[in-house]
Formats: C-alpha cells, structure tokens, sequence
C-alpha cells in the first residue's frame, strides 16, 4: 500500500471495545474487525492474548479467512517477527501455568501492559519516519505536526482486558500512563481492540471513549447495568439477555473526535489531577475513587 492510500496521522480513530460472557465469539469478532481494518489501511498488527486463544482462520460467515497469527513468548521475541515479517500479526502469548506450562514462581511474563508501552515507541518510531519523509531537510521533534503526513497505523488486539493491569478499576498513581495512552490513541495512530468479559472489571473510561461497542450474550445483573452505564437503552438490554453465541447488539458510542472538535482541542481527561486531588480530599463522587 502506497503513502497515500495510508489514511494520515490523526484521522485515525479506533477503539473498539467487545463485551460478553466467555465463549460467545467477542475473539472472532475482533479478529475479523482487525483483518478489515488491515486490508482497509495496511496496519500492522500486534496484540496479547492469554493462553493464544486467536482462532486461525475466521468462520464461513465472516469471510473464512485465515488469519496470519504468530503467538510470542516474550516481547523481544515479537519485535524481532514483526520486524521479518510485518505483514502477519504478532501476538504476545506468555506462557499459563493452567495450560500445563512449566512456570516457576517469580518468573517474569511479558504483560498486556508491556505489550501497549511496546505500542507506543513503534507508533512514535513508524510516525517518525514518515514526517522525515516528508519533511527531509527538517529537525524532528515531539511536537512537530503531522499534517499530511500519512503512515501505517497500528492494531492491538487485547483478547482479554483483564490482563491491563493498568485498567484497573482502582485509581492510582500507576494507572495515570494508561489513561494518558487511552486519550491520545488517535494522536498515536494507533487502533485499541479490546475484548472484556464484565466492563465493570475495568476502567469504565475504555467504554466511555470507545468509539464502538459490541455487546455479546451477558447474563449477570452487575455486569448488565455496566452496558446500561455504557449507553444501552432498556430494549438493547433485553436483546442482549436472550442473544446466543456470535450474536452481538451494536450500543451507540462517544463520538470522540467531535467531542474534541467542539472543546477546540481540549484533551479528553485534561482535569484528571484536579479530580484525583479531589478523590484524595473525599470530595469525590467517581465510583473509582472507592477502589
């Protein structure tokens, strides 16, 4: 795909987040949104599963496609594939005890977490390089502009949210680069697809800022009342209560570029220090500052 049919630095804007109980095909679907995504902007693709769980190829009725998947151990491992090989998708599958894999206590594993900071350094290198291209006789720097500047955006695929640490529902000081990646995805050039079994178990701030929310078979009042919050009308959650697996409802999302059109380029989130000292003085009513 050549420069111009890559789409340009900030016009790019995917976070889509998949909701369900286990085993009703939130995995599938985000297999096949990434390979649409992909053939529509020659993306790479990169992303985190536990217990490489990725279906090889998609099923009959969406396109049967197989898909180019190489499961990692270690995030060493990963850059080094998708370096040789860029055009299939790397995914970092660190190995599960519960799988029957010989994990000693204290052995390190590669992260969601990581997985994502890996994300950003390859969005800044990738965007580096193009604006060098255009701009050849030109000092890069961090806050360049990237008008016109068109590149490769990156996919991540996270299969299961919960291993974000960084996510977690509890506010903390560690979890502020988190909120800071969710915020700037669009300025990264980079897609976030994301896979939750209950919202709740993370950072209601994923599915406030999804720009799509696909909403498999859920049962559990909690986890129910989470897509309530999230924007479902009382029909949608009674479509989502008798939905079976691969059925899914579409839940109307924020429209986040026009959010930020109309507060003229106010970041999203821009007062979390104001709201954290005021989670800190009790003075709080984020459900998360409970956490």
């Amino acid at each position: 795909m050549s420069d111009s049919h890559w789409p340009q630095v900030g016009e790019f804007n995917h976070l889509e987040a998949s909701v369900g109980a286990r085993g009703m095909g939130k995995t599938t679907w985000q297999a096949y949104r990434a390979l649409t995504i992909q053939r529509e902007t020659g993306a790479y693709v990169i992303g985190h599963s536990l217990g490489a769980r990725f279906v090889p190829k998609l099923p009959t009725e969406l396109g049967g496609s197989a898909l180019p998947i190489v499961y990692h151990t270690t995030l060493d491992k990963l850059e080094r594939g998708l370096r040789h090989h860029p055009e299939k998708w790397h995914i970092l599958a660190p190995p599960l005890a519960a799988d029957g894999n010989q994990v000693t206590a204290g052995q390190a594993l590669a992260t969601a977490d990581e997985l994502l900071k890996f994300s950003a350094r390859l969005s800044n290198a990738v965007r580096k390089n193009a604006w060098k291209k255009v701009h050849p006789f030109r000092f890069w720097g961090p806050n360049v502009s990237y008008d016109g500047v068109h590149c490769p955006p990156i996919i991540v695929i996270i299969d299961e949210g919960i291993a974000i640490e960084s996510a977690s529902p509890s506010r903390k000081e560690d979890n502020r680069w988190f909120l800071q990646y969710l915020y700037s995805l669009r300025h990264m050039h980079i897609a976030l697809l994301y896979a939750i079994q209950d919202g709740s178990s993370r950072s209601w701030r994923i599915l406030e800022q999804a720009t799509r929310i696909f909403v498999f078979a859920i049962r559990h009042e909690w986890a129910l009342q989470c897509m309530r919050a999230a924007g479902a009308s009382k029909e949608e959650l009674e479509r989502i209560r008798r939905l079976t697996k691969y059925q899914h409802v579409e839940i109307a999302a924020l429209d986040v570029k026009k959010l930020e059109d109309e507060s003229r380029g106010r970041m999203p989130g821009g007062d979390e220090k104001e709201n954290d000292q005021q989670s800190i003085a009790g003075n709080s009513n984020d459900p998360e500052s409970r956490g």
